[in-house]
């Protein structure tokens, strides 16, 4: 089942840690989705990441610094 990013967002500020499958999101919809785990202080995590360009998971990782991990698999 693909979830859309305001479910996706309505989730994290819920409380709920998330594994995420990035490039079902583009990257605006990203760094709303670290934004909103650095409010509400729970964990994002980006499943296969090595599609990611290393500058954006660097990114990502400094605006959530310890909410935001990469799944490199």
């Amino acid at each position: 089942m693909a979830l859309s990013n305001p479910q996706v967002l309505a989730m994290i500020y819920a409380g709920a840690n998330v594994t995420l499958a990035p490039l079902k999101f583009t990257v605006l919809q990203r760094e709303s989705q670290v934004k909103a785990a650095r409010q509400s202080k729970v964990h994002v995590t980006y499943i296969r990441a090595k599609a990611l360009d290393h500058q954006e998971r660097i990114s990502l990782a400094r605006q959530a610094f310890g909410r935001v991990h990469f799944d490199l698999s």
